[in-house]
């Protein structure tokens, strides 16, 4: 089975209820119960209730700064809404096998594409580097596995709207790690 790629295009309207918040604020480094945030009415009594569930100090303060987050990406998705903006995407399923830390995936014209992949740089769970290979059907075994791959945006051709962008930009410290960029 080989899988050409797909286009999908959506309004960001009909996606934005399937945004899993938990992800957002794990990108932002805001782990814990932040995400509940999402269920909240809008009132600002249910906002302070929220906000008060959370210890006095770096606790509420780490909570206050979520909720503004949360409220920027609430103000880009209604920007984004009222532009009318869609959501496209690119998506492929294609057949895979793992060799070692590589994984071997057989493109829709027959080609092979070598993808090595590094392991976990710190025991997980049971005690074990894990690395994407480990998720694929071996090649010694004689069957094949399959693998996804997807890309979405958000805007037009050249990006996000810029009205979506205007004003939102946070400002990082000069040493930011790249993963906060």
């Amino acid at each position: 089975m080989h899988s050409a790629l797909q286009h999908i295009e959506l309004p960001v309207s009909d996606v934005a209820t399937y945004i899993n918040w938990v992800f957002f604020f794990t990108t932002w480094r805001l782990l814990g119960r932040y995400a509940d945030l999402a269920g909240l009415h809008d009132c600002p009594s249910c906002r302070t209730e929220w906000l008060e569930r959370f210890a006095e100090g770096e606790d509420r303060e780490k909570a206050s700064e979520a909720m503004k987050l949360f409220d920027d990406a609430q103000a880009v998705l209604r920007e984004l809404m009222a532009e009318n903006a869609h959501c496209r995407a690119a998506v492929g399923l294609y057949p895979a096998v793992s060799e070692g830390d590589t994984i071997r995936i057989t493109g829709p014209n027959g080609e092979d594409v070598l993808v090595p992949v590094i392991r976990q740089q710190s025991d997980g769970e049971r005690g074990v580097c894990l690395s994407l290979a480990d998720f694929i059907i071996p090649a010694t075994e004689g069957r094949t596995d399959y693998i996804a791959r997807f890309a979405v945006t958000v805007g037009n051709c050249t990006g996000v709207a810029p009205s979506a962008l205007r004003g939102r930009r946070r400002q990082l410290p000069p040493d930011a790690a790249p993963d906060t960029l």
